[in-house]
């Protein structure tokens, strides 16, 4: 199984959450709310992206050149339609490195111990693609733009796009304290007419409860629970608690007590699992479908295509 470290530098604080379903809306404004997977955010700010959906045209957005110049119609198209909601949407149409006038290169300003909520949406062009991870699609804090070459704290460091020509959304939710940055920066490059993107959002925001994961979690353990059954009286007692925890006001704690009453959940299902009454576990195998198209959590030597991998000499090990 790999291993993912978490880094904390310099007092900054960043989760990422990519490929996250939200409903596609340009109008969020101060006070909303918004879900984006298990998390939800309350806007504090309007959106501080100028031209977000590019119904502008390239208004506002600037390439990866030292100078950050407006980008240019002879290496960026807007589409009109097609966009997050049939609206327009960006397309680079060059295939350009870093520096170049053919790479976006669009930076906004932030202010010291504000957290933010940036987000954005990015498409493969041909819908026969499957899904990948870009890794020059990155999202990245600074004190020094415009640049070509610092890129101090990376916060998305590769895109993650679906296949079949669908809308993905990749976000982060960050606070911009301690050693603080001056400025979030986007750099796209290697473009070369392969990807769509529309729908920017970076709003000053906070994270707020969300008991939707807590509430689906009580109403699993509640369909499980029979009183005869191999640890009841435990998993009964593991619902209680959650449903206390219903009302607090406290992410952490939420969180906490959803993750106690899955793992109860679980304990509970393998004391009663059985030949006529199996127990999946399927979710103890890292990227078992290989559904971005890599080998993430496999070890050896393998080749991805399709979704599918095959690996020479690899020995599997049975418990």
């Amino acid at each position: 199984m790999s291993k993912h470290p978490i880094f904390i530098a310099f007092f900054l604080l960043f989760f990422l959450f990519a490929v996250c379903p939200v409903s596609a809306d340009a109008t969020y404004q101060t006070g909303d709310t918004v879900t984006l997977g298990v998390k939800k955010y309350k806007l504090l700010s309007n959106n501080q992206i100028t031209n977000p959906g590019f119904q502008n045209g390239l208004t506002g957005w600037t390439d990866a050149t030292t100078s950050a110049a407006p980008l240019s119609t002879t290496k960026f198209s807007v589409r009109t339609t097609g966009g997050v909601d049939n609206s327009a949407y960006l397309v680079g149409t060059t295939n350009e490195g870093a520096t170049s006038a053919g790479s976006v290169g669009t930076g906004w300003p932030l202010t010291k111990d504000k957290q933010y909520l940036f987000a954005y949406k990015v498409k493969y062009l041909d819908a026969t693609k499957v899904a990948g991870t870009e890794s020059y699609l990155k999202t990245y804090l600074t004190n020094v733009f415009p640049t070509s070459t610092n890129e101090p704290i990376m916060l998305i460091g590769s895109a993650q796009v679906n296949g079949g020509g669908a809308w993905t959304q990749n976000h982060v939710f960050f606070t911009n304290s301690g050693t603080y940055y001056k400025y979030l920066v986007v750099r796209f490059r290697w473009l070369d007419n392969k990807f769509g993107f529309d729908d920017f959002w970076l709003f000053e925001a906070q994270e707020v409860v969300n008991t939707e994961a807590l509430e689906a979690s009580i109403t699993e353990a509640q369909s499980l629970y029979t009183a005869d059954a191999v640890g009841a009286t435990a998993l009964l007692e593991a619902i209680t608690t959650a449903q206390a925890a219903l009302n607090s006001q406290s992410v952490a704690e939420v969180e906490a007590a959803t993750s106690v009453l899955k793992t109860a959940i679980q304990v509970y299902r393998y004391a009663n699992a059985s030949a006529e009454n199996p127990l999946d576990m399927t979710s103890f195998i890292t990227n078992p479908s290989f559904a971005d198209n890599t080998a993430t959590g496999w070890q050896g030597a393998g080749t991805v295509n399709y979704q599918e991998v095959e690996f020479y000499e690899k020995t599997f090990n049975m418990y």
